[in-house]
């Protein structure tokens, strides 16, 4: 997965910059190249439960007109084996932008397709895509090894990307349209709208000689167009202002009506900007997922402890849904401890992963003190789970493991994990 939002403009010199990032990707490149055979790899029989959890499933529109609904062969799910290849879905976008935009997303179905099946979406990182998440991240950790033994359809959208390099034209000049004079130039790709555009407290350069933290300038990363749209070019840009809430949501709901599909086993996940997406349709879309996945990716300050109120305002939807995740110790992109990343200079501001779990241990009414995960996976040494126990209703659980952004654990321990996880739990009411 790509890296999230983490750089300012008075970090190191550009040439500093790159060598820096550099040499943090090849030792995340160099953990995925120790890891597991992906040829071989294999999902924990513990980990596979074809049954699923115990309770109704709740059969999706698709399933009243055969196994594989309203799906038809032209332009149908791949393989898990790939080839991979897009799917096309059509969106309407908010007034304020308007009209509408074609999206892209991969789909991989089970060898059967008779359901109710169980659905697991996954979002890449910041830079990536569906295919590339496909060959990749979601191969590497053992995620699509799970999710096709246990029978899931697993669904991989992409994100957008309209930067100004890129758009500027079709709007005009920049500072016409409101973006300022001093707009950066730099562009981080696809990603994700995670509900931050505009707020121009989530990112920081530095501190003061008394420790205060001060607002960056501008960081270095230009407007995107949708974002010029909604007048929402703020100091801390990264990410275009298109409706990924919007998207994910009409996406389930072609879903539901081509498969037949369990809308009470519907699961998300994601790493790094996809994570902190896992987090934002937590709040957006609390009646919808059985279970979260987020892998180091952390919302960026305020935007999970309740200062703004998502996670207490969708409490009572949220107690129906698992949450679980799994995070680097070294990460210094999107730091396990929060705070701000310190890979180059300062700059955007994460929630440390421990407040982000005491909030869902105070949602399920869990002991506020962790406790060692009772199932564990071959995984190496440094691979440490705990869950909250004494919960009211679902689980909560937190894995760490030594290495540093993008890291891959060996053995697939993190489809392993994830998937023991999946298979206890759904929604006593479908998604909707």
């Amino acid at each position: 997965g790509g890296a999230c939002p983490c750089w300012a403009p008075d970090g190191p010199a550009a040439d500093e910059e790159s060598a820096l990032l550099q040499a943090q990707r090849a030792s995340a490149r160099g953990q995925r190249a120790s890891g597991a055979d992906n040829e071989t790899l294999k999902c924990d029989p513990r980990a596979v439960n074809l049954q699923g959890p115990s309770g109704k499933p709740q059969p999706s529109p698709g399933c009243s007109v055969g196994g594989a609904g309203g799906r038809v062969s032209e332009g149908a799910g791949g393989t898990y084996g790939g080839p991979y290849k897009y799917r096309d879905i059509v969106v309407k976008e908010p007034d304020d932008i308007g009209g509408s935009i074609t999206r892209q997303y991969v789909v991989l179905e089970p060898a059967s397709l008779e359901g109710p099946l169980p659905v697991f979406f996954w979002f890449h990182g910041q830079g990536g895509n569906a295919i590339n998440e496909a060959e990749k991240f979601a191969k590497d950790t053992g995620l699509m090894a799970c999710a096709e033994a246990n029978g899931f359809l697993m669904v991989l959208p992409t994100g957008l990307n309209d930067h100004l390099n890129k758009t500027v034209t079709a709007y005009g000049p920049m500072v016409e349209q409101g973006v300022p004079s001093d707009n950066g130039s730099k562009d981080l790709g696809t990603g994700w709208n995670v509900g931050t555009a505009g707020d121009e407290k989530t990112c920081i350069t530095k501190e003061d000689k008394k420790g205060n933290l001060i607002l960056a300038r501008r960081t270095s990363y230009s407007c995107y167009a949708s974002c010029v749209k909604l007048k929402q070019c703020g100091r801390c840009n990264w990410s275009t202002c298109h409706d990924d809430v919007g998207f994910v949501t009409a996406l389930l709901a072609k879903l539901a009506q081509e498969y037949c599909l369990d809308m009470s086993r519907v699961y998300v996940g994601g790493d790094s900007n996809g994570g902190m997406l896992t987090h934002y349709l937590s709040q957006e879309m609390p009646s919808t997922f059985a279970a979260f996945l987020p892998i180091f990716g952390l919302p960026l300050l305020g935007y999970s402890d309740g200062q703004f109120g998502q996670l207490v305002r969708n409490s009572e939807q949220l107690t129906e849904s698992a949450f679980i995740t799994f995070h680097d110790r070294q990460d210094n992109i999107i730091p396990v401890d929060g705070g701000a990343a310190t890979a180059v200079g300062w700059a955007w501001y994460y929630t440390p992963i421990d407040d982000m779990a005491q909030t869902w241990a105070a949602i399920h009414a869990c002991n506020k003190v962790p406790g060692p995960l009772d199932v564990t996976f071959p995984a190496p040494d440094d691979w440490s789970c705990v869950e909250y126990p004494s919960c009211s209703s679902k689980k909560v659980v937190k894995c760490l493991y030594d290495g540093y952004h993008g890291s891959v654990v060996k053995q697939g321990v993190e489809g392993n994990t994830a998937f023991w996880f999946f298979n206890q739990f759904r929604r006593e009411s479908a998604a909707r």
